[in-house]
């Protein structure tokens, strides 16, 4: 048996998540009391995380129609980070609501989970973070819950679910480029270090698809990382796959169809990109079915959620080559072939 699958045994996760509430000694505070109708149940209502100085790794896990829930990157270089805004948007009507603010962090990794966001690491005051806040979705409150700090502190890490359970991945601490994985027993407040990967990454992306594990670009310290690894469960060992097809780093990356979709990023530290690459797991290929980004983006979320009734992928915010923030998201248009520009307006909201 895997070391993941019996974490998943031991925690009393088998494809749900535990129904075990949080430890006594947790932390919580909610942040959000009674809200309007309108967004009682979020359900309508995507949620948005956006900070003007924030650099976040983004995953998306289990997109439905009615509750997507999506991360805003918006990047400026500083040692002191303003709160952390989380809004709700409605993506028919445009409409952005401020829900909460939170404390603010530089290079944090996001991750999603149907009911809940985890804020992971980061930098603060020019020092690496270990700290692990989780925002619950409740019916009519946002929860805040601080749980058990990680075990390195890090920041431009990389971070996603993986079968129901927290694994972080790569990054940088102390003037070092980190190879170091880590992953969370939520039953009994753990963190537990795993296997190294073969290659230090910083603004890496980790992609659970199906039941694999991978690990994408990035930048090791001296290089664009090309190679890109799978995590062999039962060795506890992660393998390198093959080679990306244009090594990035600070990229979108998601899960649609029999791909997983890498789109935009940066790879010379002065560039950013439009393109889209695809790699289809089960054949090892790479190709472009889906064109190219209408806008270069870097830092930006990428999700799949559904739009005029179709589900689809869509990029939202992020940066230029001069970084200035992109109020806008694209759509890909399947009957079109191609991706759809719609401005935001008002803009994606941010700190001032």
């Amino acid at each position: 048996m895997s070391f993941f699958s019996s974490l998943s045994e031991m925690i009393g996760i088998s494809g749900k998540d535990s129904e075990s509430g949080p430890k006594e000694d947790v932390k919580k505070e909610t942040t959000v009391g009674e809200t309007s109708g309108e967004f009682a149940e979020f359900s309508a209502f995507d949620l948005i995380l956006t900070n003007q100085f924030a650099d976040f790794n983004i995953d998306y896990l289990n997109p439905t129609p009615t509750q997507t829930i999506v991360p805003i990157a918006i990047r400026k270089m500083d040692a002191i980070a303003p709160p952390l805004s989380i809004y709700s948007w409605n993506l028919e009507s445009n409409v952005w609501t401020k829900l909460l603010d939170a404390a603010g962090s530089c290079h944090s990794a996001v991750v999603i989970h149907p009911e809940k966001v985890v804020i992971l690491g980061g930098i603060r005051d020019n020092a690496c973070l270990d700290t692990v806040t989780t925002f619950i979705l409740k019916q009519s409150a946002l929860e805040t819950q601080l749980d058990v700090p990680m075990k390195i502190a890090r920041t431009r890490t990389a971070a996603t679910f993986f079968k129901n359970i927290l694994t972080v991945v790569g990054g940088w601490a102390k003037h070092k480029y980190l190879t170091s994985m880590e992953i969370y027993d939520d039953k009994n407040r753990v963190w537990y270090a795993c296997a190294e990967m073969n290659k230090p990454r910083a603004n890496a992306q980790l992609i659970a698809f199906e039941d694999t594990l991978y690990v994408f670009g990035g930048y090791s310290g001296r290089e664009y990382e090309a190679e890109f690894e799978r995590y062999d469960e039962a060795a506890n060992k992660w393998i390198v796959e093959g080679k990306m097809a244009e090594p990035t780093a600070g990229f979108a990356a998601c899960a649609f169809d029999e791909y997983i979709v890498l789109a935009g990023g940066w790879n010379n530290g002065n560039n950013t990109l439009n393109t889209i690459w695809a790699y289809a797991p089960k054949r090892k290929l790479w190709c472009k079915p889906f064109g190219s980004l209408e806008k270069p983006r870097k830092s930006f979320s990428m999700i799949v959620t559904e739009i005029n009734g179709e589900e689809t992928m869509c990029a939202i915010g992020g940066y230029s080559d001069s970084w200035a923030p992109q109020s806008s998201y694209e759509y890909y248009d399947k009957t079109q072939g191609k991706w759809v520009v719609v401005n935001v307006d008002p803009q994606i909201p941010k700190q001032t």
